[in-house]
């Protein structure tokens, strides 16, 4: 079974995962990537994407905005 993170959801790896991809599947907030290697762009928590930017030499794309549409009424 492939995993993936949720919708809406934090793609990078949870730093609970030693061997194999966990994504972190905490609330996206930012659009990461790496467009010098044409990597990207990945949907990150505020503290993903933070790392990756100060630590890994990421992107901040933008904002993540949500790609389901709002409940009628609220």
């Amino acid at each position: 079974m492939k995993l993936e993170a949720g919708e809406d959801r934090c793609e990078e790896a949870s730093i609970l995962s030693r061997t194999s991809y966990i994504p972190c599947n905490a609330p996206a907030m930012h659009m990461v990537g790496w467009p010098d290697r044409g990597e990207g762009p990945y949907r990150m928590c505020a503290m993903c994407a933070h790392h990756n930017v100060k630590n890994r030499r990421a992107t901040l794309i933008g904002p993540y905005e949500k790609t389901r549409p709002a409940k009628p009424g609220g």
